[in-house]
């Protein structure tokens, strides 16, 4: 007893050791991840930061992060140019140019990935804009339908279009401000020629483009968790209104053979009390004629 009693002590403190020079690896392990984390966080938030001031010079408004004195997409028509959606017109250097969601988000993604692309390299900006189409494909809480699959092809398409002109920035040796105004320069001439840019998932181009592998993005699924909870959720109101019809059936059946085993009652018990009365009366009619 008594060695195992000091055996215990010398056991926990094995333990001990054990857990500190764990911890003591962890940490700095911990500390790089979250530092990672935090840089690309930041990196992540300049990028939206500097699109949303690129969207507000451009295009008299920001989609993503709201600005000042912006104007609203009810003022302009709705018409095929726009592709049914709501608009507005904006004037850009002396130009009356007709603005809509699907324009800016176009610009967006084209701008966004031509500065990662620039910053980073080819590699990095791709993986950083692919993953923002899996975010959004977990967060779509009506669930993904046709017109998302064809809005995420389009933005895939755009991340390309991005890429390459960030890439031919670099690769003419700019730099600065002369970099910035040739990426922004060059995004909007392809959106003004139409050059591999789709101002809208309903252009009938969007639907003949490649797989979204192909497009630089795959493994993204067509269905997330809220289509499974639509699915069910739908499948559970079934099964309900099954039940529920079934319980009617059921009900009606024991109402049914309940009435006729009443029906049955009231008529055997009728039959005796009559059976009854007319034996009294016999009996009675007997003792009479005695």
């Amino acid at each position: 007893m008594r060695n195992l009693r000091a055996e215990l002590p010398n056991g926990r403190t094995k333990t001990r050791r054990l857990n500190t020079a764990l911890l003591k690896r962890c940490v700095p392990l911990v500390l790089v991840v979250m530092a990672a984390g935090l840089v690309l966080a930041g990196y992540t938030f300049s990028v939206i930061w500097r699109v949303s001031l690129a969207e507000r010079d451009l295009f008299g408004k920001s989609t993503l992060i709201p600005m000042v004195a912006q104007q609203s997409f009810e003022d302009g028509p709705v018409c095929a140019d726009t592709f049914g959606s709501k608009s507005f017109w904006f004037e850009r250097h002396g130009k009356r140019i007709l603005v809509w969601k699907d324009k800016i988000n176009c610009f967006q993604h084209c701008y966004g990935s031509a500065l990662a692309a620039y910053e980073l390299g080819e590699g990095p900006a791709t993986w950083l804009f692919n993953a923002n189409e899996y975010m959004d494909y977990i967060r779509d809480s009506n669930g993904i339908k046709e017109n998302n699959i064809l809005d995420r092809k389009k933005d895939l398409a755009h991340n390309i279009v991005g890429r390459k002109i960030g890439l031919s920035a670099k690769a003419h040796g700019l730099s600065g401000e002369a970099a910035d105004a040739y990426m922004r320069t060059e995004i909007l001439l392809s959106m003004d020629h139409g050059r591999e840019v789709y101002l809208s998932y309903l252009d009938p181009r969007v639907r003949n483009l490649g797989s979204e592998a192909s497009l630089g993005c795959p493994g993204l699924p067509e269905r997330n968790l809220f289509d499974l909870a639509i699915t069910g959720r739908h499948h559970y109101s079934r099964l309900q209104a099954k039940s529920r019809a079934g319980f009617r059936n059921l009900h009606t059946k024991h109402a049914e053979h309940y009435r006729n085993l009443r029906l049955r009652v009231k008529s055997v018990v009728g039959t005796s009390i009559q059976k009854g009365i007319h034996k009294s009366i016999h009996k009675l009619k007997q003792v009479q004629s005695i």
